[in-house]
């Protein structure tokens, strides 16, 4: 059995967290409010947001 890496990691919460809350999003429209929205979302399903800050840092 291997370690789960930190890639595995950041891979995972990006699957789990990010890409059904964004889906198919272009950068562009990724404004500072669309940001805080996201985070409020995680924030209200229990992902605070210091493990969005702690998940950001490990990349």
């Amino acid at each position: 059995m291997t370690a789960y890496s930190t890639g595995e990691h950041v891979d995972s919460a990006i699957n789990v967290h990010i890409v059904p809350r964004t889906g198919s999003r272009g950068l562009i429209t990724v404004t500072p409010m669309a940001v805080e929205r996201f985070l409020d979302e995680l924030e209200a399903d229990g992902v605070g947001r210091g493990a969005t800050r702690s998940a950001s840092s490990a990349s």
